[in-house]
C-alpha cells in the first residue's frame, strides 16, 4: 500500500500495518566540512515506510560556498525519491532523483541544504531489494568573488597552486565589473 505524505500512520486489514519513522540530522558547518548520509540502518534494510531530514547549515552570510554529494550506493525503488533543496521558506527543489543514482557526482552551490528522503511503501511484505543511499558530502569553498576595475590584473589558481588538487574538485570564480566591458 501507499502511505500519504501527510499521513503519520495507518492500519490496513490482513495485518498490514505500516508507521512512518522519521529520522535525519543536522550537520552544522562550524563543526566539520565533512559528512555522510545513509539511510537507516545501512547496509542493511529498513522495515517501516520513512521520511528522512538532513540540513546541511552554514554560517550567516556564507553563500560562497557549495555542497559537492558523492553518491556511494544509491538504488531507490519505485516511488522512493530524495530532494535536495536550498534553506529557505521560498526555495524550490534543487534536484529530485530517484532510481540507480550510484557513482555519480552532484555538486550544488550553496552553504546551507535540506535533503529530505521519502519512502512511501513498507518493504515488509514486498518482494524484490529494498531502497539504500550511502551518500558521502564536503562543503567546498573553492574560487571566489571579486569586484573588478577595467585596469585590474590578476590570476586564478587551481586550488593549493602549484601542489595537486583532489579528483571532482569544483571551483567557481565570478568576476563583476560595473564599469562595462573595455576590449
Amino acid at each position: 500500500g501507499i502511505l500519504g505524505l501527510e499521513d503519520k500512520d495507518c492500519t490496513i486489514p490482513s495485518q498490514y500495518i505500516c508507521e512512518k519513522v522519521s529520522c535525519g540530522t543536522l550537520f552544522n558547518l562550524s563543526e566539520s566540512h565533512i559528512g555522510t548520509i545513509t539511510s537507516p540502518g545501512y547496509p542493511h534494510e529498513f522495515e517501516k515506510a520513512i521520511e528522512c531530514t538532513w540540513k546541511i547549515q552554514g554560517d550567516n552570510g556564507t553563500n560562497d560556498g557549495r555542497i559537492a554529494f558523492k553518491f556511494n550506493t544509491f538504488d531507490l525503488k519505485d516511488g522512493d525519491y530524495l530532494e535536495i533543496r536550498h534553506c529557505s521558506e521560498e526555495s524550490d527543489v534543487e534536484k529530485i532523483i530517484s532510481g540507480d543514482f550510484t557513482d555519480s557526482l552532484l555538486v550544488v552551490p550553496a552553504s546551507s541544504i535540506e535533503i529530505r528522503y521519502l519512502s512511501l511503501y513498507s518493504w515488509e511484505y514486498d518482494i524484490g531489494q529494498p531502497s539504500m543511499m550511502h551518500i558521502d558530502w564536503k562543503y567546498e569553498t573553492c574560487g571566489e568573488h571579486w569586484a573588478v576595475q577595467p585596469k585590474d590584473k590578476g590570476y586564478i589558481r587551481s586550488p593549493g597552486y602549484p601542489n595537486e588538487y583532489e579528483n571532482e574538485t569544483s571551483c567557481l570564480w565570478t568576476l563583476v565589473s560595473n564599469n562595462g566591458v573595455n576590449g
